[in-house]
């Protein structure tokens, strides 16, 4: 699903609904109703929404909890509480999937760009939600990042995942 629209038009606002960010963290006043896999905006509390929907936002600087990418990948496993021989497997099938291995025990602060979105993508692919939310994941990023966050949506796609992308240019 495209979600395209100039910028300050709500595309962002209208994605932290979906993921259950607003109004739980970001304040404002609701109106009506809006549903994500049957969760109720304003209702639903953000715990529920952790498994049903992954995020990856414009600046990965906002959504990154640890320093190394491997922690980074394992912080949404750990949160459910995860044992760590699991967690280190499943971060080994995710990286070996989505090829991107080769960024694994690496500091965060020290990546490109892109390769910092590839880390959210994956961490927000961590728990296999049923929806993926992407906010502009291109924004800041050169041709060769976008071609690589293409194929990693695609991948996903070709496994019939929901995957709604806000953009701002086609």
């Amino acid at each position: 699903i495209l979600i395209c629209g100039a910028s300050g038009s709500g595309k962002t606002s209208f994605s932290r609904l979906l993921n259950g960010i607003s109004p739980n963290y970001i304040e404002g006043e609701l109106k009506g109703n809006i549903r994500t896999a049957d969760l109720k905006a304003g209702e639903a509390k953000i715990e529920e929404y952790l498994p049903i929907v992954g995020s990856v936002f414009q600046n990965p600087k906002t959504q990154h909890f640890a320093v190394d990418t491997t922690s980074e990948l394992a912080f949404p496993l750990e949160n459910i509480g995860e044992d760590p021989d699991s967690i280190r497997k499943q971060i080994n099938e995710k990286t070996d999937a989505f090829q991107i291995s080769n960024l694994l025990d690496r500091n965060i602060f020290e990546l490109s760009g892109g390769e910092k979105q590839q880390i959210a993508f994956v961490a927000a692919n961590m728990l296999n939600p049923n929806i993926l939310i992407l906010d502009e994941v291109t924004s800041n990023l050169d041709q060769k990042a976008i071609n690589k966050m293409t194929q990693m949506v695609q991948q996903l796609k070709s496994k019939n995942m929901t995957i709604i992308i806000f953009e701002h240019r086609l």
